[in-house]
């Protein structure tokens, strides 16, 4: 693309290439709004299984079930918009690749991963929160604690990508290849406003997830099966509570993972750009 004005950010690696990938491969439909999306989602559902499955081994129905039941509730909500999916995908398999990394030290690995961090940086903002952000800390802290070297070079990589994102965003500005408006403006919320936050978090939690009962009919089955679904969720954060007490002692991955849920709920809460 040349010349061309796009989003706030370019979703250039994330969801641009899988839809121009698309195209190239069937020719132009309108069913490839339909059918991108809901290949984008399996993606996201397979990765994060895999990744839960090989960190508790023991749990892996629960866990399958808990996500890919997912698709369920509301996937309306991931799979019209289709936002930040890609980037979601590529932070899956830039944990597996860490996870690669950690285990057997290969430097094509490492390479690997900044090829990809340094993409993913460059395409959606919202990598540096729910993946840049959790990667540096972790890698940090498990560096200080065990004196890992691996670990180090992780953090090293993390930051090296950041400067590999500025230098695609050069390349993609010398040869004149979109304009983008970026993110102005971006503050804390104001005091008034957290309350208003933190209400747009449960609500759309409960909405997320299709267990909105509130004002339901008790006696309707409509208002049983969201009344279970919130059961669910209930169940979900109580879980996510327990996780959480436990911080220092998590393993790598789920100090990691634990770090990111934490920094993208204190974003949306804390920022001045919640969305209903």
């Amino acid at each position: 693309l040349q010349g061309w004005s796009l989003s706030t950010v370019s979703f250039y690696f994330t969801e641009l290439v899988p839809f121009a990938v698309a195209i190239k491969l069937v020719g132009w439909h309108t069913g490839l709004f339909y059918l991108v999306p809901g290949m984008m989602l399996a993606t996201a559902v397979l990765l994060s299984f895999h990744l839960c499955a090989q960190t508790r081994p023991e749990a892996n129905w629960p866990l399958l079930v808990v996500i890919a039941t997912r698709v369920l509730f509301r996937s309306n909500l991931l799979l019209v918009p289709c936002i930040h999916m890609g980037a979601y995908i590529a932070g899956l398999f830039s944990w597996a690749l860490v996870r690669r990394y950690r285990e057997n030290g290969a430097l094509w690995v490492l390479v690997l991963l900044w090829l990809v961090l340094s993409a993913v940086l460059f395409s959606d903002d919202i990598a540096r929160y729910f993946l840049l952000a959790p990667l540096c800390l972790a890698s940090a802290w498990t560096a200080y604690k065990q004196g890992s070297r691996r670990d180090l070079l992780l953090l090293a990589c993390a930051v090296g990508a950041v400067i590999g994102s500025k230098l695609l965003g050069l390349v993609f500005s010398h040869f004149n290849g979109f304009r983008l408006p970026g993110l102005n403006g971006v503050t804390f919320a104001s005091y008034d406003s957290l309350g208003q936050n933190l209400n747009l978090a449960v609500q759309g939690t409960f909405m997320f997830f299709e267990a909105d009962f509130f004002g339901r009919p008790v006696i309707s089955i409509q208002g049983v099966l969201t009344a279970a679904r919130a059961a669910v969720v209930v169940g979900l954060v109580v879980a996510f509570v327990r996780v959480a007490k436990r911080l220092v002692a998590l393993n790598y991955y789920e100090l990691a993972w634990l770090l990111s849920a934490l920094i993208m709920l204190s974003a949306y809460v804390g920022s001045n750009l919640p969305v209903n």
